[in-house]
């Protein structure tokens, strides 16, 4: 740290630097602490569009709100619209629906049959369709609105795919301050990187920096397709979006661990991470809590598996080759290989990309034991094997699935270098902490 100040006292550019990132901070606050924005709506003010084939069917109900009943409906069209005028500030809006539904003549336990949608200057919102779950009376969800030239016309429309009577008592869109934090903590973490990246720069030989600069190009190509706008779409994105979504909203309620899932089966919930780790989705679940949009936390998520996966990689791949050349061709052959891209853009499985981190380490543990004659008999020796294997536990249970057949073939086939008492007896200290560590997730 000492190092680092010496050098931007005495680097003009560093200074400079340092002064826009505190002149963007100041403006980060400003926005944070400005006067925040609620709209409240009783139900009578949603209009139903003349041309909607439910025009017939609503009418008002007792204390303002509105009543849509559903005999035989059609194909899934507009029961209701809200038009809601937004500042051009833009930023992120909760939304919530206070609403009842009885009288469903096919309920169905696989999604909502109603739905809220939004319409307008779709290039400047993002916003997921908001469902109306049969087995709830609050629907809640977020819009983000870019900053406009001039106040952005919105227009919020409830759609309905299902027989049944509808009530909807009330609307609710309120500004979000987290948001603000939620920009804060990137900006910081932003800062942070950069300077953390200055240091080792500085602080390296013409060598070391070469290999940076390597691991940086590999770090870019295998991340390159997350700077773009949206992402690709795919069976499994759905299901790890919901994941995160779900954590975040019992991370909201102080639950870290979300057993059990409420917002899925059409609101019924399920038991999903009682089967799928859920330790590293943390990560995206803490942001979106921050109303991060889901899609961007799950890319700044999909930015750290690669940041972690090159720099795992070459710091167990250099020890093993005990050559800095090897060691970046070895991290760029694994961190672009064609099955790990798959993962990242064609399949978006995310627990196997985050067990692809630990793979490298489990290799090295492996190496580090049993390099010599006899194999290590210190416990500090294990500690990557440890490592790796709790890293393993919490990421994708099919790939320990795996392990559990390489790893005692591995050792099958170094059998004269396993048997010893000292190191048999660190293998089960091993085994034990990795289990202990699990042990919540193992057997819940």
């Amino acid at each position: 740290m000492r190092f680092l100040l010496e050098r931007i006292k005495e680097k003009r550019w560093m200074q400079i630097v340092i002064g826009i990132q505190i002149l963007l901070f100041v403006f980060v606050l400003v926005y944070l602490f400005r006067p925040k924005l609620t709209f409240r709506f009783p139900g009578s003010a949603i209009s139903v569009p003349e041309w909607s084939s439910y025009a017939g069917n609503a009418h008002p109900a007792k204390q303002d709100s509105l009543e849509i009943a559903v005999s035989e409906p059609d194909e899934e069209d507009i029961v209701g619209e809200l038009p809601i005028i937004l500042p051009r500030r833009g930023g992120a809006y909760h939304i919530k629906v206070f609403y009842e539904q009885t009288g469903r003549t096919n309920p169905s336990f696989d999604d909502a049959q109603c739905y809220l949608d939004i319409y307008g200057a779709d290039s400047h919102f993002l916003f997921d369709q908001q469902k109306l779950y049969d087995n709830a009376s609050v629907s809640e969800g977020i819009v983000w609105a870019l900053p406009f030239p001039q106040e952005i016309d919105a227009h919020f429309y409830l759609i309905n795919k299902g027989a049944g009577d509808i009530v909807i008592r009330s609307v609710e869109v309120e500004e979000s301050t987290l948001f603000c934090f939620g920009l804060i903590v990137l900006y910081l973490s932003f800062c942070v990187t950069f300077w953390v990246v200055i240091w080792l720069v500085q602080r390296s030989s013409s060598k070391e920096q070469m290999v940076l600069l390597a691991l940086a190009a590999i770090l870019f190509v295998c991340s390159y397709p997350l700077f773009s706008k949206g992402t690709y779409d795919t069976k499994d994105l759905l299901f790890h979006l919901k994941r995160i979504g779900n954590l975040s909203q019992a991370i909201s309620h102080g639950d870290w661990h979300a057993w059990y899932e409420m917002n899925v089966a059409n609101g019924y919930g399920y038991v999903e991470q009682i089967f799928y780790p859920q330790f590293l989705i943390h990560i995206p679940a803490i942001l979106y809590l921050l109303d991060i949009p889901l899609y961007v936390s799950y890319k700044i998520y999909l930015l750290i598996l690669n940041l972690l996966t090159v720099g795992v990689s070459y710091w167990s791949f250099r020890r093993i080759f005990q050559s800095r050349a090897y060691g970046v061709l070895s991290t760029a052959l694994y961190s672009l290989a064609t099955y790990r891209f798959l993962n990242l853009f064609g399949m978006n499985a995310l627990g196997e990309l985050a067990a692809k981190i630990f793979l490298p380490l489990l290799c090295y543990g492996l190496w580090k034991v049993f390099k010599e004659e006899k194999p290590s008999t210190k416990l500090q020796d294990y500690v990557p094997l440890m490592i790796s294997g709790i890293g393993l536990v919490f990421s994708h249970v099919l790939t320990c699935e795996f392990l559990l057949l390489y790893v005692p073939l591995f050792l099958l086939m170094n059998w004269r270098r396993c048997i010893s008492v000292g190191s048999i007896k660190c293998l089960i200290q091993s085994v034990f902490v990795v289990f202990m560590c699990g042990f919540g997730f193992i057997i819940p």
